[in-house]
């Protein structure tokens, strides 16, 4: 914290720690000081905290999933085992299934990836990350039409998402639309 320069963090920050060491057996303190480092970026900082978390309350599904959140980048293996947690403890939230199939794709586990990927567009048909991931998966696949597919919906769903029209340039070129990769 000495490097912080922004005051409402350090302040925040501090009343989290402090809040910690007043009441170290209880989740929710470790929570707020986990979510007060995750919303900053400091993923490596707020992984102790929710863990600690889940180990006091593990029956809590937010723990294991910003666990898993907070983990998935730099360790997608610890993040698959939270996920897995949150999503036994409710099978019935989308964001959990599509962040779980982030941490398999990191750990090269792509069936996996795509079987939680069906899990959450079935749960949430308008949710277009289900689609883009999708579609980059078939895209890695080199399933060009199927990659193309579900970038479309994915654009249907979110007009705007960058990905999604990067990933269809790229099918598009492949399959010789090169107007069609211009647009995108």
């Amino acid at each position: 914290l000495e490097m912080v320069s922004e005051s409402r963090l350090l302040q925040a920050a501090e009343v989290a720690q402090k809040a910690v060491l007043e009441a170290p057996e209880k989740a929710d303190t470790w929570g707020q000081l986990g979510n007060v480092y995750l919303v900053h970026g400091w993923e490596a900082e707020a992984a102790p905290c929710y863990r600690r978390a889940a180990e006091i309350e593990p029956t809590e599904f937010r723990w294991f999933y910003y666990l898993g959140l907070s983990t998935y980048k730099a360790t997608p293996e610890v993040a698959v085992d939270a996920f897995t947690q949150a999503i036994t403890l409710d099978p019935k939230y989308p964001p959990a299934h599509i962040n779980h199939a982030y941490a398999l794709r990191r750990l090269g586990r792509f069936d996996a990836a795509k079987k939680h990927l069906e899990r959450a567009k079935a749960l949430d048909p308008k949710n277009p990350f289900a689609e883009l991931d999708l579609g980059e998966l078939a895209l890695a696949a080199r399933q060009f039409e199927i990659a193309r597919e579900h970038l479309k919906r994915a654009l249907t769903l979110n007009p705007d998402q960058s990905e999604a029209h990067s990933a269809m340039a790229q099918v598009a070129l492949v399959l010789g639309d090169a107007e069609a990769a211009k647009r995108h």
